[in-house]
């Protein structure tokens, strides 16, 4: 007589699917940095991973998805900054957030992180591709703002405040990437980024001096 095997504990499969995850991104990442982000397949990223190319699928929607995979680190704890500030820090607040992630992730993994800005300026389809998630990262702030809010009248505001503040870091996040994707000392990429946030962040907090919610346009 025989019995079915029990299924694997749930840690464990958790543990092996990201352990799956780390060798398709770990191998996308060899061959884009060796061949570009366009010259390669999915079928031999697959290869290089050890992976039939379905699995790569139930991980990852497409092959941009592998390559900003990363992008979930800039915004992980956003909501919770956004929920803790007063309306008058929160330009301050948003900022020293995204100085202190971006530096991060960057200084983690100086590698990395070159490699990563050279894929993204030498491919045209990774920048067609970056513009969605950037607006992901902006309805992350602009939801996070209206459940803060609860005003339908606050509406038009906080979707002009979240677009400024991703403006801001796009722009810092473009000098930073040509910075790395150079060869720039770590010194002056850091430099790079502090200098776009801290300029985009002072004019944002000289555009709501008295917090967001005094821009509310007088009742009728």
């Amino acid at each position: 007589m025989t019995t079915d095997a029990a299924p694997p504990p749930a840690g464990l499969r958790l543990r092996k699917r990201e352990r799956t995850r780390l060798a398709i991104t770990g191998a996308a990442f060899r061959l884009f940095a060796e061949r570009g982000f366009d010259a390669v397949t999915v079928t031999e990223i697959a290869a290089a991973a050890d992976v039939a190319p379905a699995t790569i699928f139930t991980h990852f929607a497409t092959k941009e998805d592998i390559f900003f995979s990363r992008g979930l680190d800039f915004t992980t704890g956003l909501p919770e900054v956004i929920d803790s500030a007063t309306d008058g820090d929160l330009p301050v607040r948003l900022g020293e957030f995204f100085r202190r992630t971006i530096t991060e992730v960057v200084t983690s993994d100086w590698a990395s992180a070159r490699a990563f800005a050279r894929i993204l300026l030498g491919s045209p389809a990774l920048r067609r591709s970056y513009l969605p998630l950037v607006r992901a990262w902006q309805d992350l702030i602009t939801n996070a703002l209206l459940a803060r809010s609860q005003r339908d009248e606050d509406t038009a505001e906080i979707a002009l405040f979240s677009a400024l503040v991703i403006t801001t870091v796009s722009v810092a996040m473009d000098a930073m990437h040509i910075a790395l994707a150079t060869d720039a000392p770590a010194r002056q990429v850091r430099k790079t980024i502090d200098a776009g946030l801290d300029r985009g962040f002072a004019r944002l907090a000289g555009a709501y001096p008295d917090g967001l919610t005094a821009q509310r346009p007088p009742a009728p």
